[in-house]
């Protein structure tokens, strides 16, 4: 029920092979080491590293980017302007509401707004040729690759699985689903779809042959192991964000029939051979437990806007101070009052207030959304499609979940700003990008 096919284009495309591609510079390799140390944001205290590697490298990146003199130069417009408020609104709402100096606060800060807006930003600087684009493609299908197996490892030979933190029981949540070096399995699941529409638009572009094993591991591994997240919210993600890309590529419909039947056997071969499993996903399917408390936080959520409907309660503030407005209901009995609201663009309402959630809202539709109105040519095409499918699972996925990991946050911003380049980068003398066309003789 997710990623097997968001195949972004109508067509295959060749990859360029060496034609005037420039050399990868510094700044590109430590960005995409820093996407691969992503992996242990959050759990890198129990691989003994006193800081998660992708704090320092991606600033360090950043840095070296704006070093380079031959670097593409942003554009700036008005939905760059709508993040630097919104960023703004919240520093001055932790100010105001005294957790300015609050560590987990400020961590939150950069994993859930600051730094996937900043990799909207920078996307098209840092991949802003075909090669460096299919260089992407390439790490995040390899990271789809050791994901997808390694979600199968938690549920098959849970001894076996990598890092050896992933299968303590007694660290993190959601032990006993797939949810990977996260230890969230919420995360596991949509990262595990993104790497697989990634790897669909890798194999559109017609890599080595070796790329193409890579990939079709990747897509196989990554949508079982999306299903063994045994995460409904991102199980509806991805059918949306394959729903997005059959609308998008209309040579994809034809394949759904076929896709849906291997799901349907590939269902009735694991029902058999592990009945077992297919208890846990049906147990899972029917769990009231975790509908009944988004209830009662988005009700809670909602009584609060009409007391602060202007600041909110401040950032990060709802966890725990919203217990005093959770009510009991008859519709549904009350299990946790201590508890985030699984709704990303209802969070925020309740934290900075309706107008900053307005902006952010404002940001989805002028920023990855305005990607629907472009007409692209070469590979940016794909990547119009692979964009708008994963930021579609994002979003879908964020309706019921607090999003508070940040590889599944951080890849969909970054892969959604990459096709902004025909408005966001300034045409250089030699490339001529105007109009939301990107330059048609670019290989592809």
């Amino acid at each position: 029920m997710n990623a097997v096919t968001t195949a972004p284009v109508e067509q295959g495309v060749e990859m360029p092979r060496g034609r005037d591609e420039p050399p990868v510079p510094v700044h590109l390799w430590c960005f995409l080491a820093a996407v691969v140390a992503l992996l242990v944001n959050k759990n890198s205290q129990y691989l003994h590293l006193p800081i998660s590697p992708d704090r320092l490298l991606f600033p360090v990146a950043i840095l070296l980017l704006f070093l380079d003199a031959n670097r593409p130069r942003l554009r700036w417009s008005g939905v760059h302007t709508l993040m630097v408020v919104l960023v703004l609104w919240t520093v001055g709402s932790m100010a105001w509401h005294g957790n300015l100096m609050d560590n987990v606060s400020l961590f939150a800060l950069s994993d859930r707004m600051t730094m996937p807006l900043v990799l909207f930003v920078v996307a098209p600087l840092f991949f802003d040729t075909p090669g460096r684009r299919d260089l992407l493609l390439k790490t995040v299908t390899l990271i789809g690759v050791y994901l997808g197996i390694e979600g199968i490892v938690e549920m098959l030979a849970p001894a076996w699985a990598f890092p050896p933190y992933v299968a303590d029981p007694s660290v993190g949540t959601m032990y006993g689903r797939a949810r990977g070096p996260f230890l969230a399995a919420d995360a596991m699941g949509l990262s595990c779809t993104i790497c697989a529409f990634a790897a669909v638009t890798l194999l559109v572009r017609r890599p080595h042959l070796w790329w193409r094993v890579a990939a079709m591991v990747t897509v196989v591994t990554g949508t079982a192991s999306t299903a063994l997240s045994l995460t409904r919210a991102t199980w509806f993600g991805a059918g949306a964000g394959l729903l997005v890309g059959a609308l998008l590529a209309p040579r994809l419909r034809t394949a759904i029939p076929v896709v849906a039947g291997a799901l349907a056997a590939g269902a009735v071969a694991v029902s058999v051979a592990l009945p077992e499993l297919t208890e846990r996903f049906a147990s899972r399917w029917g769990e009231v437990g975790a509908v009944n408390d988004r209830l009662g936080s988005n009700d809670a959520a909602l009584s609060l806007l009409q007391d602060l409907p202007w600041t909110g309660i401040g950032w990060q503030r709802f966890f725990p101070y919203g217990s005093e407005w959770f009510r009991l209901s008859d519709a549904y009995p009350m299990n946790n009052v201590v508890v985030e609201i699984h709704n990303v663009l209802l969070a925020r309402a309740v934290e900075l207030g309706v107008p900053a959630a307005a902006v952010l809202l404002c940001i989805w539709a002028w920023g990855p959304g305005r990607v629907v109105f472009l007409r692209l040519h070469g590979d940016l095409a794909a990547w119009r499609i692979l964009a708008l499918a994963v930021f579609t699972a994002w979003v879908v996925t964020g309706m019921a979940n607090p999003m508070a990991v940040p590889f599944p946050n951080f890849l969909a911003w970054l892969i959604a700003g990459v096709p902004t380049a025909s408005w966001a980068v300034s045409p250089r003398d030699d490339q001529s990008i105007t109009d939301g066309e990107a330059d048609p003789s670019l290989p592809g």
